[in-house]
């Protein structure tokens, strides 16, 4: 079974073969590596080759081509670099084809195949009939396009205004498909080839609001204390505790009462002399009783 799989390279002389009648083996080459879905032919044939240019109408493709210094030119000379873009007499207001000229002597061009591989062939080889219907697949080349360097200078040096507000010169800016400006670096490439906005890119300048010292109950947020100790640490000084002073408790009602050393009254009798002690214990060891 393997070794009736086709390689990419034989899929595709099937399917040009089929296609356009004059796509015989010789009569063009392929290009490798280039068998993607990114770039398309109208990106391929202006250097492009990073994202797809998708024109639905002549007046896109003049303002996608004027981005990048190619416009219409009436002149009949073919010249090295020139674009030629086809469409159908059916729908001649559809671009559907483009290919580059690299070499005007003789009229050898470069064509990106849709999502397959970009190939070199002659000028004439994509403006034929399929070979087995009176159909045509490109049709003909009916508008050439020439870069202009000198045009395409000034256009760069121009401003323009972002949605936000900022004004940037059109070489730091890219386009979306829609004509909407954005900067550069803040510009992304989908699998697609279309350019977006980077997620999370700024949008401008934002305003912060001051964070409120009180929260909404009225109540100060707690803050982190910072303690002598703290600061020596920090400054790598010895550490030494700050001395808490000491706060007697509170008695009943709030009220501190003093301590008042009071002194007992000593009772005597009239036939005893007065006892050394104030308690009848205090005669017992260590008094005077019984000495002689």
């Amino acid at each position: 079974m393997a070794a009736n799989r086709q390689t990419p390279e034989e899929r595709f002389i099937a399917w040009i073969q089929s296609r356009f009648e004059w796509a015989q083996p010789g009569t063009y080459n392929i290009i490798p590596d280039t068998q993607t879905d990114v770039p398309n032919c109208f990106a391929y044939a202006v250097g492009v080759y990073d994202r797809a240019i998708r024109p639905d109408t002549w007046a896109d493709l003049d303002e996608e081509y004027g981005r990048l210094g190619y416009h219409v030119t009436h002149d009949d000379t073919n010249m090295d670099g020139d674009v030629q873009v086809y469409a159908k007499p059916s729908d001649l207001n559809r671009p559907l084809h483009a290919h580059r000229i690299t070499d005007a002597a003789t009229m050898t061009c470069e064509s990106k195949m849709g999502a397959d591989f970009a190939i070199q062939h002659h000028q004439n080889l994509l403006q034929c009939k399929r070979p087995d219907s009176s159909q045509m697949e490109y049709s003909t080349a009916v508008t050439r396009y020439r870069y202009d360097a000198a045009r395409h200078q000034k256009y760069l040096e121009e401003e323009v205004t972002t949605s936000t507000g900022r004004k940037l010169k059109r070489k730091d800016t890219s386009f979306t498909e829609s004509g909407r400006p954005i900067a550069k670096q803040n510009a992304a490439v989908t699998k697609s080839g279309k350019i977006t906005k980077k997620k999370g890119a700024k949008r401008g300048p934002v305003k912060t609001k001051p964070v409120p010292s009180y929260s909404a109950g009225g109540f100060k947020r707690p803050t982190a204390r910072v303690t002598p100790t703290r600061f020596a640490r920090a400054a790598g000084k010895p550490q030494v505790a700050a001395a808490k002073p000491q706060v007697a408790a509170a008695q009943p009602h709030g009220v501190v009462r003093p301590r008042v050393a009071t002194a007992r009254p000593q009772v005597v009798t009239a036939n005893a002399p007065a006892r050394k002690g104030l308690y009848p214990r205090d005669e017992g060891v260590g008094s005077n009783r019984g000495a002689g």
